[in-house]
């Protein structure tokens, strides 16, 4: 296992240098796509050559050595794919196709990515190795050659996830409308609840449609919110996974402020 830590390790380094040169025009996205896919290659090699002493190593391997090159393979194709675009990633109707696209890919792998993120082990032989029939449970994206020798069930699926991670990421911080530029005014209110209780409720306000006839952008009602309550929320599709996992009463705020509105107003009626 430590040749193949080894290579992942010397591959890191390499993009360290795009990502200290952000924002990369065409042509260095194309070299980065080209890096990555040439140390993909490298990994493959190194498989065929080497291959596994134990379960447990190609296992881990496929869990999260392999994903971690190929995650970076598949954020550089999509950045170089968003720049040659006919409208670029720029306009706001795009950003968020971009954005409802790589969101719903979570939804629906939703069950492993927890599986993946809570450290579970208790599936892994069935997934991350290799000649196991495949998974009914995952319906995904093909980005990197999927030959039988250099991949397993669900190693691509963890791949994306993290790249998609990524990207989501990306847009919302290189996004070019700030909603919050156009008012510079400051609330004498801030949140006092927990950022997590704030996130679930803007996603309940979102999904509901209650702003702009619901074309507003989720993004766009975050920034409000922040600006409003002087708060900065920071990933909060992650805040949205973690509530979704909850094991009991997942809107548990939003049913906080049921309760308590009922009680006042059976309380009014005294």
């Amino acid at each position: 296992m430590e040749h193949y830590r080894q290579i992942l390790e010397e591959a890191q380094k390499e993009f360290q240098i795009f990502q200290q040169q952000e924002p990369l025009p065409i042509p260095e996205l194309v070299k980065a796509l080209r890096t990555s896919e040439r140390w993909m290659k490298t990994l493959n090699t190194a498989v065929q050559t080497h291959g596994f002493d134990r379960a447990v190593d190609e296992c881990h391997f496929f869990k999260h050595v392999k994903p971690q090159l190929e995650q970076a393979y598949i954020f550089y194709y999509e950045r170089l794919r968003m720049e040659r675009h006919p409208e670029g990633r720029d306009t706001d109707a795009h950003r968020h196709e971009l954005i409802t696209y790589y969101e719903t890919y979570f939804q629906e792998n939703f069950e492993f990515y927890l599986y993946y993120v809570q450290g579970l082990v208790i599936f892994d032989e069935q997934y991350f190795l290799r000649g196991k029939e495949s998974s009914r449970l995952y319906q995904g994206t093909t980005y990197y050659s999927q030959s039988p020798e250099f991949s397993t069930n669900r190693d691509g699926c963890v791949a994306i996830l993290l790249a998609y991670e990524r990207l989501l990421l990306w847009l919302r911080e290189t996004s070019g409308h700030s909603p919050t530029s156009s008012s510079r005014a400051t609330s004498a209110l801030t949140w006092t609840a927990t950022k997590v209780d704030l996130v679930e409720l803007i996603y309940a306000l979102h999904t509901a449609g209650v702003f702009n006839r619901g074309a507003a952008d989720l993004k766009q009602i975050v920034a409000v919110f922040e600006q409003s309550f002087q708060i900065k929320l920071g990933d909060v599709y992650r805040s949205f996974l973690e509530i979704r996992s909850r094991k009991m009463d997942a809107t548990k705020f939003l049913s906080s402020l049921k309760h308590l509105l009922q009680r006042r107003m059976y309380e009014a009626d005294e």
